[in-house]
């Protein structure tokens, strides 16, 4: 099956990001100027499209449309969203693209924007990182897909692939009852992805895998295909875009490998075991800040991805952290060399580590 859709940009010059994100055989998106916004919406619903691509400033070049017509994505992104409420088996996604600067700079402020989109990506990450970007879109036309088809029955063990008697996983009040209040597929999209997908909780990442296991993130592909021979993987909707493994599945195998408390190690202790366990040398996870291997790695940073330790890292502000998610942290060496702030949109550190912040940019790194 080839999933369709377009690419809605007013620079016919970028035009060709409709290409890049394209995938032959599987992924065919056009590009089409804005029209006058609600006859254009309408007009694309009605197409039933399988995604839909947005750059965020579509008020620049206005072609014939008149002044006072002029809208930005969420504008267009917000009729579509009113129209498949009212339609659900015609739901799709919606996917911002545009450059790092606008994203900073106009899309992170306007917050009520924010839900409208099932991701956010700059055009400088389609083009260095364009296999990722096009199984993202890939994997979003076919979770819509399988959403469209349930008819707005929405079961949510069923959804994440875990069989009914592991339902207790994601048995969490706040999760439930946002599942029950979703009326249309991009209502339980937008769970999947911000709430399960896109921060730690029951399903970690790959580099959070690797930080529990006390080994060094440039291993995570021999430690991807390990896991996921022995069943740790998640299978559920978006898998195919963004790899997650279950925590809970992780934290079983880590206490019958190291017999007790995994982040409780020192990291090259971890490894040593889990080697054996695996049959092949594994390398170490080092701490960012001291280059060592003997400290309690604990978790990925948000930042390089690095496996780091909780006092040689800071917390991430989040609004609004569900109940069964992990507050995300940031190791010293990207606070110390600002590396955080270049992220897309950049991390907002946490008000009770403020002080910490400035005490870290005093510090020399140590060599």
């Amino acid at each position: 099956m080839i999933f369709r859709g377009f690419f809605i940009e007013d620079n016919d010059t970028e035009a060709v990001f409709a290409e890049q994100m394209s995938t032959k055989g599987k992924l065919e998106l056009k590009h089409e100027r804005p029209r006058p916004v609600s006859r254009h919406s309408k007009e694309i619903f009605s197409r039933h499209p399988d995604i839909l691509i947005l750059d965020f400033r579509l008020d620049i070049d206005l072609g014939e449309m008149e002044p006072n017509e002029a809208y930005k994505g969420s504008a267009m992104a917000q009729q579509i969203r009113d129209l498949a409420i009212n339609e659900p088996e015609h739901d799709f996604p919606i996917f911002l693209v545009s450059s790092e600067e606008k994203i900073r700079e106009q899309f992170v402020p306007d917050r009520t924007s924010h839900d409208l989109f099932d991701n956010v990506c700059s055009k400088e990450h389609v083009t260095t990182e364009r296999d990722r970007v096009r199984q993202e879109l890939i994997s979003l036309c076919s979770g819509y897909k399988i959403l469209r088809s349930k008819a707005s029955e929405f079961n949510l063990p069923e959804l994440a692939g875990l069989p009914s008697d592991d339902g207790y996983v994601l048995d969490y009040q706040d999760l439930r009852q946002s599942m029950q209040r979703a009326a249309a597929p991009h209502l339980v999209a937008t769970i999947f992805l911000n709430q399960l997908l896109l921060r730690p909780g029951p399903l970690i990442d790959i580099y959070d895998a690797c930080a529990r296991l006390g080994i060094s993130k440039g291993e995570a592909g021999t430690v991807s295909e390990w896991l996921r021979e022995r069943d740790l993987s998640y299978n559920g909707l978006f898998s195919d875009g963004w790899p997650r493994f279950w925590a809970h599945l992780l934290d079983d195998f880590s206490r019958r490998i190291f017999g007790g408390r995994a982040t409780g190690i020192p990291s090259e202790e971890r490894a040593i075991k889990a080697s054996e366990a695996f049959g092949k040398n594994l390398a170490p996870a080092k701490s960012p800040w001291t280059g060592k291997t003997d400290e309690l790695i604990g978790f990925a940073c948000s930042c390089c991805f690095d496996g780091t330790e909780m006092r040689h890292s800071v917390g991430m502000f989040e609004m609004e952290l569900p109940s069964y998610s992990i507050r995300r942290r940031i190791c010293w060496r990207c606070i110390h060399d600002d590396r955080y702030l270049e992220s897309t949109p950049p991390f907002v550190i946490d008000e009770s580590d403020k002080n910490v912040v400035e005490e870290i940019k005093k510090l020399q790194k140590p060599e």
